[in-house]
């Protein structure tokens, strides 16, 4: 069963979220844009985790197929 959350994250929690995602072995970088857009795939491939920006907002996507 796989599961999708979105949520709206504040500018800090944006820029903490990302530090630690870089930081983490666990995870591959798999997309990087300008546009303040980071897509994280865990090496297991299960997990997806999407930190963007959009107009002034700032969101957490997680998407889990396990």
């Amino acid at each position: 069963m796989s599961e999708f959350i979105r949520m709206k994250i504040s500018k800090r929690q944006f820029k903490e979220l990302l530090n630690q995602f870089l930081q983490n072995s666990h995870f591959t970088k798999l997309k990087h844009a300008e546009e303040e857009y980071y897509v994280f795939i865990d090496k297991k491939g299960g997990t997806k985790i999407t930190l963007y920006r959009f107009e002034k907002s700032y969101f957490l996507e997680i998407f889990s197929a396990s």
